[in-house]
């Protein structure tokens, strides 16, 4: 990460028709100054965050089963994340959402020492299906990384709807989602989760950069 962000100021540097010399002295004191960031981009891109962001980005359809006024049955259909299904799921173990997510391998639960987790099956070709234009694509490819998970617990028996399978089981912790989200009439979630700060945020907004302000 360091050469590459030397790489690319030297190159804007120069562009600027900035001297050499003066390129030199700014990467000297701009690259302690951002070693932080970089390690915490390096922290934040391990193998197991990469994996839970991209499962609970994924879109899967939810079917809803409601009744109307005079009492007739209707499906109403609902694509959306996962990590809002899975919100919708938290203390619904029968619900439509838990269901939907039981199809693809996953399953909400609570163990006996009070803690929620999301349990997510070792193999099964439905997950692998959704994780098709990943690099996870493989089925099970994705249980590997998911060990460095903290608090996780692996080789679970786990029931995914009408199957039983070996699972590892994640704390709803490490999902960063807000599990007490209001819910609608049917169920559903009416809120979504507060995004993690992400490597970088504090720059969004930050003033062009002007190579003749010292740091």
């Amino acid at each position: 990460e360091v050469d590459t962000f030397g790489v690319l100021l030297a190159a804007a540097l120069t562009a600027r028709d900035c001297p050499v010399s003066k390129v030199r002295g700014l990467l000297d004191m701009a690259v302690p100054k951002i070693m932080d960031q970089i390690q915490e981009a390096r922290e934040a891109s391990r193998e197991s965050d990469l994996i839970l962001e991209t499962l609970l980005s994924l879109r899967i359809e939810v079917q809803r089963h409601e009744c109307d006024d005079r009492g007739n049955e209707r499906i109403n259909r609902e694509t959306m994340g996962i990590g809002r299904v899975i919100q919708a799921a938290v203390g619904r173990p029968g619900g439509d959402d838990a269901r939907t997510l039981a199809d693809f391998g996953l399953v909400v639960r609570e163990k006996d020492d009070g803690k929620t987790y999301l349990a997510i099956a070792s193999r099964h070709a439905s997950l692998a299906k959704l994780f098709q234009s990943t690099r996870w694509r493989v089925d099970g490819a994705w249980t590997g990384g998911l060990r460095e998970i903290e608090g996780a617990i692996r080789n679970q028996k786990v029931r995914f709807g009408k199957d039983e399978r070996k699972g590892t089981l994640i704390p709803l912790s490490a999902l960063n989602i807000e599990v007490d989200a209001p819910r609608g009439g049917d169920g559903s979630v009416i809120a979504f989760p507060t995004p993690k700060k992400g490597f970088g945020a504090d720059l969004i907004n930050a003033e062009p950069f002007d190579p003749d302000v010292p740091f």
